[in-house]
């Protein structure tokens, strides 16, 4: 079964993270946008996933 989540509040997740890490505000909304749109387009393997790879982390930072 799959899982929804809705767009503005991963978005704004990812957000946070990439800033926790260390990227400014601006390239943290940026990257997080690009992710959104591979998701929303159905190209899972380029969206939000990418999230560890790019922070290096699990992702719960946020």
């Amino acid at each position: 079964m799959d899982r929804v989540i809705d767009a503005g509040a991963l978005r704004a997740c990812m957000e946070r993270i990439f800033e926790k890490e260390g990227f400014s505000s601006e390239d943290a909304r940026a990257i997080a946008d690009v992710l959104m749109q591979a998701d929303l387009f159905g190209i899972e393997s380029h969206g939000a996933q990418r999230l560890m790879t790019i922070t290096g982390t699990s992702g719960r930072a946020a």
